[in-house]
């Protein structure tokens, strides 16, 4: 569910953040992360079906660059009237027409996540028409820019906002950093925190990155639950099924997957090897790995090889 907000906070963080207030741009315009993102100080997190201030903050100022300014005459009134009518279905007489923006923006505060959404879609919609927004040809890039910024899990495609990842690969993730914590394998769990801090970097995500801490979380759950230092994946999960049950399909089927191989040069895998790495590559290779160290840890802890601490 959305989280719930005090309007009055919300209504001033809109209004800092306007300017996208302690962030820097690059040539292209782009806004770059802010510094305690950067090295991981402020825990980044994908949102699904939810929703916090700096997200809806930024969505509302975007939509706000889209209303035509008072100067415009009938236009803004025109258009609000216009988003009362088709999207919150409310009467157009309830406006406050004296402060349409404001009494919008009262609404935004308030809406519940998903409805912000339709809001967003609405005017990306019509602000690539001549019918009330200010025509932006680019609209639906634009916004795509913000939602990644801000660690949405939606996207538009072809107009419309769609998912790029579910619940289930998030809560995935989560599961593992939080178990990781709970048996003192902070070190495992710094690993998965930086390959999501990696593959939300923006404006330009390290995903090659991303995939190698992946990778690094599956080799040190391994390797400290079997105490060992030494060897790469395959010697690790030898001495590992020696004290957990596991098949031996299953074993070789996730050596076959990883492909990995370790020397003094630290971790190579033939998909750190393209010349490309996209968002697909890497959000596959958060989430595998993610599910393995979830897997190995509630064996290890099944074996009594960890406890709780």
């Amino acid at each position: 569910m959305g989280r719930c907000l005090t309007q009055g906070a919300l209504a001033a963080d809109a209004r800092r953040s306007r300017g996208a207030v302690g962030r820097t741009r690059d040539e292209e315009g782009n806004v770059s992360p802010r510094f305690s993102e950067r090295i991981g100080a402020v825990k980044v997190e994908v949102q699904v079906e939810a929703m916090n201030a700096p997200l809806r903050n930024s969505i509302w100022n975007f939509i706000d660059r889209l209303i035509p300014p008072k100067s415009f005459g009938s236009h803004q009134r025109n258009t609000i009237d216009m988003i009362a009518r088709d999207v919150l279905r409310v009467p157009v007489q309830r406006v406050d027409h004296n402060a349409p923006v404001w009494w919008l923006l009262g609404h935004v505060e308030t809406m519940a996540w998903a409805e912000v959404y339709d809001l967003l879609e609405y005017a990306v919609a019509h602000a690539t028409t001549v019918q009330g927004l200010t025509r932006v040809m680019n609209a639906p890039e634009q916004a795509n820019q913000i939602l990644a910024r801000e660690h949405s899990a939606y996207r538009f495609v072809g107009g419309k906002l769609v998912p790029i990842t579910n619940a289930t690969e998030i809560q995935e993730i989560e599961q593992a950093a939080e178990r990781a914590s709970t048996v003192g394998l902070d070190g495992v769990r710094q690993q998965i925190a930086q390959a999501l801090v990696l593959f939300g970097q923006r404006p330009v995500p390290d995903y090659r990155n991303a995939i190698k801490e992946a990778i690094s979380s599956v080799e040190g759950v391994v390797k400290i639950i079997n105490g060992t230092r030494g060897g790469g994946l395959h010697e690790a999960l030898e001495a590992v099924a020696a004290n957990i049950e596991m098949h031996p399909a299953l074993k070789g089927g996730l050596e076959k997957l990883y492909g990995y191989t370790s020397d003094e040069d630290g971790i190579r895998h033939p998909i750190l090897e393209e010349a490309t790495v996209d968002e697909a590559d890497a959000r596959f290779m958060i989430v595998t790995c993610s599910a393995f160290v979830n897997f190995l840890i509630v064996k290890a802890e099944a074996a009594g090889l960890l406890k709780a601490q």
